[in-house]
């Protein structure tokens, strides 16, 4: 699990508690989950996915490039077989990542239409593959397939089925 306050993860039976990687502080942790062949990949403050072995070791950093490809802000993570998805607040867009780290496709741009993000955060994959998106400040899930809106939910508002600036999903 990992605690955004106190920038550490701890390993599934809390028999480790991790601060660093390749010598590096984790920073503010946005986000974390696990990868196909047991990897740790979160996401945090300092502009960085990073993809751990299961013993915490640095395997790579995804989204590091320059312009369009890298992250600027990024806010949560989620994993299928063979992509590494990341929201990126910064740029409000999605990022979707092989797993070797290559950019495969961008989602999104900043506004309040279907397919246009505001602060998108959580992001979680369904079993058949669709990508479910928090955008934050538009009040809503939006949901994709294939990389393509498909349909959205939620309002502003406190009663059922309406959000306050929600961050996961």
């Amino acid at each position: 699990s990992a605690d955004r306050d106190y920038s550490k993860i701890t390993s599934q039976d809390c028999s480790e508690v991790v601060t660093h990687y390749g010598g590096k502080k984790f920073g503010r942790l946005c986000d974390v989950t696990t990868g196909p062949n047991d990897e740790v990949i979160i996401v945090n403050g300092s502009n960085k996915c990073v993809v751990l072995d299961c013993k915490f070791n640095l395997l790579k950093l995804i989204g590091q490039e320059s312009g369009n490809s890298g992250l600027v802000n990024p806010g949560g993570v989620a994993v299928t077989d063979s992509i590494i998805a990341v929201s990126d607040v910064g740029s409000d867009q999605v990022k979707k990542y092989s797993l070797d780290g290559e950019l495969l496709s961008i989602i999104g741009s900043g506004g309040s239409k279907n397919g246009q993000f505001n602060s998108p955060r959580g992001l979680v994959f369904s079993a058949n593959k669709m990508m479910y998106v928090v955008d934050r400040y538009n009040h809503k899930v939006q949901v994709f397939k294939d990389d393509t809106f498909a349909f959205s939910f939620g309002s502003r508002g406190s009663g059922p089925g309406q959000f306050q600036c929600s961050v996961r999903i």
